[in-house]
């Protein structure tokens, strides 16, 4: 069933910006002034469509694009891009199987990551009452803690991770790393939720700092191990970056 939560996840979305669309102008200006600590009354009015369903839609290109790396030719291909340096067993079906329940819920909660955003911006559009920030910053807060938490549970594979030559070939090192990895989300998040209570405006900022810089330390880390090599390429890189946002 957690592997198709996601569809279910979209499904809604689309079903909810459906409903809220009648309530919204022609032309909206998206008001994210309680979500950042600047101004963004010089945003472009954009069409309600595109306001009400392109997040969704590009959750749901996210989730296929998920899928579609786990079947026989997705694998095929990542042989391709991977094969001269990764380890065989971390290139086939089997890589995945391994932590099946950790991938799914990592995706579930990419997927209710970008929903989540799209519907307090939307409610938000739709002349929704201000709380709707705060308890977006809080579950934002909260889904990063629980990413920090399952991260660990990860296994050498070519989909998600920090996929390098050297992490590929030696699981205790996949295992620190991302044990580090795990622990700086989970304190991230925990600052975002104590933003969301006390500096609302913050707290998806601090989101995005928290990732970034948690992302750096570990590379740091991986740089300074001794005889690593850190050979991720741009689409491993952007794989990388999609598994792990939430």
């Amino acid at each position: 069933m957690r592997k198709w939560l996601p569809a279910v996840l979209i499904v809604t979305a689309f079903i909810v910006s459906a409903l809220l669309l009648p309530r919204l102008p022609e032309l909206v200006e998206p008001k994210l002034d309680a979500l950042l600590p600047f101004s963004t009354t010089t945003a472009e009015p954009a069409s309600r469509w595109w306001l009400a369903f392109a997040l969704p839609a590009a959750a749901l290109c996210v989730w296929l694009l998920f899928v579609a790396l786990t079947t026989r030719r997705g694998f095929a291909l990542q042989r391709r891009m991977l094969g001269r340096w990764a380890p065989a067993h971390t290139v086939e079906p089997e890589a995945i199987e391994r932590f099946r329940s950790t991938y799914d819920l990592v995706i579930t909660l990419v997927i209710a990551f970008l929903l989540v955003f799209h519907l307090a911006v939307l409610g938000l559009a739709a002349g929704g009452p201000s709380w709707i920030a705060r308890a977006l910053a809080l579950l934002v807060g909260l889904g990063l803690a629980v990413m920090g938490n399952v991260l660990p549970r990860t296994r050498p594979n070519p989909i998600m991770g920090l996929r390098t030559s050297r992490t590929l070939h030696d699981p205790l090192l996949w295992a620190r790393l991302h044990r580090l990895f795990g622990g700086l989300l989970v304190a991230a998040g925990v600052v975002v939720m104590l933003l969301a209570w006390f500096a609302v405006r913050y707290a998806l900022l601090a989101c995005v700092v928290g990732i970034l810089a948690s992302c750096l330390i570990v590379l740091i880390v991986l740089i300074r191990t001794p005889h690593a090599r850190a050979r991720t390429g741009a689409a491993a890189l952007l794989l990388f970056l999609l598994g792990f946002m939430g």
